[in-house]
């Protein structure tokens, strides 16, 4: 998350970092190391630039059943961190002696981490691809789960499916990055979606989310309160 009004110089740095990239910028960031990629580019911006950021202190979380992983919640992270420093400062005036684990470590656990985004990294959230190639069956080709529990929607693949039928079956919606699919695969892609929603609502995680319909959700909101 960027304030543009803030870091919008921060923001065009970064373009220009990503622009050469693959070729330049990421490799030298992380010396051709694993997971190279945009992510540490916003930092480096804003260093160059001495703008204030925050990057958080612990890493994703797995979730799932490929490669799936949790990301926490950064400015809540940013706060607690801030709470946590300030403890520590507290007892090392008081003479206790400095323990990492203890004073840093044990302080941000797991547990009690707010989630914010959900990275679905391999197998890609790509429906055709789901259909096209099983990833949603066994070797019995029977239906499995794709996606693990979530602290904040217990049930994310059936409002994920959910999701996807009311954007491709009900709105009729297009997607540019899908223009490539053929035309026997779109013409059996709402059969897929509709038959996964019906398997994940029979074995739902959660009950409370049995029967979850998209386009009610979205009529039941209250846009009145929001800016």
């Amino acid at each position: 998350m960027m304030n543009k009004y803030t870091h919008f110089d921060v923001l065009l740095l970064t373009l220009y970092y990503n622009l050469d990239g693959p070729f330049g910028y990421y490799p030298l960031i992380t010396q051709s190391g694993p997971g190279e990629g945009d992510k540490d580019t916003f930092a480096m911006a804003a260093h160059f630039y001495n703008r204030p950021y925050h990057q958080l202190s612990r890493p994703p979380h797995y979730g799932g059943f490929g490669n799936q992983f949790y990301q926490g919640e950064p400015i809540w992270e940013f706060e607690k961190l801030q709470n946590v420093l300030k403890d520590i400062k507290v007892k090392l005036d008081e003479g206790e002696e400095y323990n990492f684990n203890k004073m840093f470590n044990e302080r941000l656990n797991e547990e009690d981490r707010k989630l914010l985004f959900y990275h679905m990294h391999d197998p890609k959230w790509n429906p055709f691809r789901f259909m096209r190639e099983k990833q949603t069956l066994n070797d019995n080709d029977e239906d499995i789960r794709v996606l693990g529990r979530t602290e904040r929607v217990s049930d994310l693949e059936l409002v994920c499916y959910s999701i996807m039928y009311h954007d491709f079956c009900e709105m009729g919606y297009q997607f540019t990055c899908f223009e490539d699919e053929s035309q026997e695969d779109k013409d059996k892609i709402c059969g897929f979606l509709q038959h996964r929603l019906e398997w994940l609502n029979e074995n739902t995680w959660d009950n409370e989310y049995k029967g979850f319909n998209y386009t009610r959700f979205v009529d039941e909101l209250d846009w009145s309160s929001s800016e």
